[in-house]
């Protein structure tokens, strides 16, 4: 196991990835690259982009044609972090750029075995545990590597690296199930928040708000969606650059 790795840890929420992009300027020196969970065939495109050999309209080009599941909601999360990552570089910061998630096809497949999970719960108000745990324990591994900074949308437990959690805040119930933590309560948690937000919001920001302000978290959720809102103008700041 890498002694001389970083881990970031956020989930996939485009306001955690705005805190993923600030926390990076912090690594000034030591640092190599980046580690990012993303599949495995996004990776040449990334680097391209990060690199300046491309412009974010090409890139956009390239990524719908990976026939990636979910492309603009995928944008829509990560668009702060990927763009902050070729900030760094016009500012001098070199960092390669590596991917560590599972090919597409792979992605597809899982993300249509956990749907007939997810309606099957819903439907029929019973989990079956061993056909969740089958799932989750194929989900992409976290990677370390000497003098790489990993960015992981989960907590990880008996590493040798030094990690830093930028979110300080409740997870959704969608980044808390784990293989860890599986329970019917844990799966009913995540099977009522992707019906009740996440399928009635136009984003999964705005899904997780709304599931803050359920719990009674309104000035919290007032104060992310305000950071929300400025990553409008970031973006399009950064994009003066990168357009």
């Amino acid at each position: 196991m890498p002694s001389k790795a970083w881990v970031i840890v956020a989930p996939r929420l485009r306001i955690a990835r705005i805190l993923v992009g600030e926390a990076l300027l912090s690594f000034t020196g030591g640092v190599e690259g980046v580690l990012l969970p993303y599949p495995l065939e996004l990776e040449p495109v990334l680097q391209r982009f990060v690199h300046g050999s491309i412009e974010w309209r090409e890139f956009l080009r390239e990524i719908e044609e990976k026939d990636l599941l979910h492309t603009r909601s995928w944008l829509w999360i990560e668009e702060p972090l990927i763009k902050r990552l070729r900030f760094l570089r016009d500012l001098g910061i070199e960092l390669r750029v590596e991917c560590y998630g599972l090919k597409v096809r792979v992605l597809t497949d899982l993300a249509s075995e956990l749907l007939r999970l997810t309606l099957r719960a819903r439907l029929k108000g019973r989990v079956e545990l061993e056909c969740w745990r089958d799932i989750l324990s194929r989900g992409a591994q976290v990677v370390l590597k000497d003098y790489y900074i990993t960015i992981s949308s989960s907590e990880l437990r008996d590493v040798q690296c030094r990690v830093l959690n930028v979110w300080r805040y409740p997870l959704p119930p969608s980044e808390e199930l784990s293989l860890s933590n599986l329970s019917e309560e844990s799966v009913m948690r995540y099977v009522s928040y992707i019906f009740d937000y996440v399928m009635t919001s136009i984003n999964v920001d705005e899904a997780y708000l709304k599931w803050l302000e359920g719990l009674g978290l309104v000035d919290l959720a007032s104060r992310l969606r305000s950071l929300l809102s400025a990553s409008g103008m970031m973006s399009r700041s950064l994009g003066s650059r990168t357009a």
